[in-house]
């Protein structure tokens, strides 16, 4: 909900010199300083066939949410959210039966409890879209959220459709 003072919508409130992240009436949110963000892969990215991850790169904002911030391959949070929910996807040009596709986000460089998977290539199709699971995690601003991936034995081409990362 946007909380506006005349026309102009809301962007900070303090109480003193402390910043407020929500503002309620009664047991009704009226107005939170959180805003969802969001970053979409720019171009395809080559991997190597091996186990050792590599950072997705070339990002840029996700026009879904204005408010989002992509720095050096990472979307970089600018609020604050004790129960913010991270997800992401990547899309592979290019399926390998039995072989491992992985895919983790990492908050500030560490990864994130719950929010990887590993999937085995499937025996038919084209391109595999890997989904890793949504977590609810605490943000604060400045976190840095980014998306690192490895495919087993084979390398690969990283796609720009379906290669996304959020936290709403």
């Amino acid at each position: 909900m946007t909380l506006h003072i005349g026309s102009a919508p809301l962007s900070k409130a303090y109480i003193g010199s402390t910043e407020l992240t929500k503002i309620h009436v009664g047991s009704a949110e009226v107005w939170s300083s959180w805003t969802p963000m969001g970053m979409l892969k720019s171009g395809t990215q080559n991997t190597a066939g091996s186990t050792t991850t590599v950072q997705v790169t070339g990002w840029v904002n996700n026009p879904s949410y204005p408010g989002s911030s992509v720095v050096s391959n990472a979307l970089v949070i600018s609020g604050a959210k004790s129960d913010a929910s991270i997800s992401a996807s990547v899309k592979f040009v290019n399926r390998y039966f039995y072989v491992n596709y992985y895919a983790e986000i990492r908050k500030n460089g560490a990864a994130v409890p719950g929010a990887s998977v590993t999937v085995l290539g499937p025996s038919s199709g084209t391109g595999l879209l890997i989904t890793v699971p949504t977590v609810s995690v605490s943000v604060a601003a400045g976190d840095a959220f980014s998306l690192w991936v490895y495919t087993e034995g084979f390398g690969n081409t990283i796609d720009v459709s379906g290669t996304q990362l959020q936290v709403v």
